[in-house]
């Protein structure tokens, strides 16, 4: 199977990432970035997941030196909206929606950014109440 395919599999030691470099930069980059958000934010290891995901995001709207363009362009074919990159754990302040509250209660929910959902119209945001 490799040999059609013409490549050669070249196992490497583990723990030995130098071995991969190129590969491993990208590792590199995302965890940069992570941590950088993570610190950024004052929050704890537990929200990795979030910072990688949107980590990811913003590595998609940024130009590729192997492309004239960003990926995130090459794949759909508009340009990005530079306007809604947001600081990760900056704090929001979201409307509820789907439930009648009393009117003058309060209609809205302080928290703190993670990320887009799919569509770039609606956020995650960890609720500081709940």
């Amino acid at each position: 199977m490799a040999c059609a395919a013409h490549f050669i599999l070249e196992p490497t030691a583990a723990d030995d990432s130098f071995q991969n470099g190129i590969a491993e930069r990208l590792n590199r980059t995302f965890g940069d970035m992570m941590c950088s958000m993570l610190y950024g934010a004052y929050l704890g290891p537990e929200y990795w997941s979030w910072a990688l995901v949107y980590a990811a995001h913003i590595k998609n709207r940024l130009p590729h030196r192997a492309i004239p363009t960003t990926p995130y362009q090459a794949y759909t074919g508009k340009r990005p909206n530079i306007r809604l990159i947001h600081t990760f754990g900056s704090p929001v302040v979201a409307r509820l929606s789907g439930c009648q509250l009393p009117k003058l209660d309060a209609h809205t929910a302080t928290g703190i950014f993670l990320g887009f959902t799919a569509t770039e119209n609606n956020i995650y945001y960890r609720d500081n109440t709940t």
